[in-house]
């Protein structure tokens, strides 16, 4: 009884080769295109970007108080980050995560992080879509919203550790 296996025809023949085998090619075909394929001159991974969003307000009252007022900025929790290449091409997406706060002497700084797995690029460009603001005792936080598309190099991402941070104007509207 022949062992069994997996049959390929080529021109002037066939040539045979057993499952061990098969199942090793096709482990090893999986592995180079999900590294990237060298031929393409692409490199598969990925620059780990993170960063954070952040609103600096700086009044005289102690962060406790303020991160524990109902209009302290959650819009700066959820908003999406669209990175794309030089080319417009997207590159990757990104959603900054909850709100979080440090004392600034005086006030306080509101901060949502966000970290995305890119593939390498010369350059890279980040747009916003922020949250609807919500609206707390007549007045809502838009400050995300004022958020402006920007771009980077690589060379200057190297140079901060791959960190890309944004910040946000205290801006309220007030009817």
């Amino acid at each position: 009884m022949a062992p069994v296996g997996v049959e390929l025809r080529q021109k002037g023949g066939a040539v045979r080769i057993h499952r061990r085998q098969a199942v090793g090619m096709a482990i090893a075909a999986f592995a180079l295109a999900a590294s990237g394929c060298a031929a393409t001159g692409e490199r598969a991974v990925a620059v780990r970007l993170h960063g954070e969003v952040f609103s600096d307000h700086r009044i005289d009252q102690p962060c406790d108080e303020q991160a524990a007022a109902p209009s302290r900025p959650e819009e700066l929790s959820g908003i999406l980050l669209v990175f794309t290449d030089s080319a417009g091409l997207e590159m990757g997406r990104a959603t900054t995560g909850e709100l979080e706060w440090r004392e600034l002497a005086p006030g306080c700084r509101f901060v949502a992080t966000y970290a995305v797995d890119l593939p390498h690029a010369d350059r890279y460009q980040v747009t916003f879509d922020p949250p609807e603001p919500r609206v707390v005792g007549g007045m809502s936080f838009v400050g995300a919203e004022e958020l402006h598309p920007a771009t980077v190099s690589l060379v200057e991402l190297e140079a901060t550790g791959f960190e890309w941070s944004f910040e946000v104007a205290p801006t309220y509207v007030v009817p």
